[in-house]
């Protein structure tokens, strides 16, 4: 029986590691996210520097610093 037949899904909570809910290695997981991580908070500063309307890139530096805790 899969997921959409009984109902359940697994959710990644925020801060979590979808690469490890979808098999990756631990190693090879922590690589991929800090990859994404960074991907991902370079598109931000580039939409904030060109002004979009993105209120994500203006919490993006508090959003980090929670991270880093």
């Amino acid at each position: 029986m899969s997921d959409a037949d009984s109902g359940t899904a697994n959710i990644t909570p925020v801060g979590g590691n979808i690469f490890l809910d979808l098999g990756f290695p631990p190693d090879e997981a922590v690589a991929l996210k800090a990859a994404s991580d960074r991907k991902i908070w370079a598109q931000l500063a580039a939409n904030a520097a060109a002004g979009k309307d993105n209120a994500t890139a203006e919490e993006a530096p508090a959003i980090r610093q929670d991270e880093r805790k």
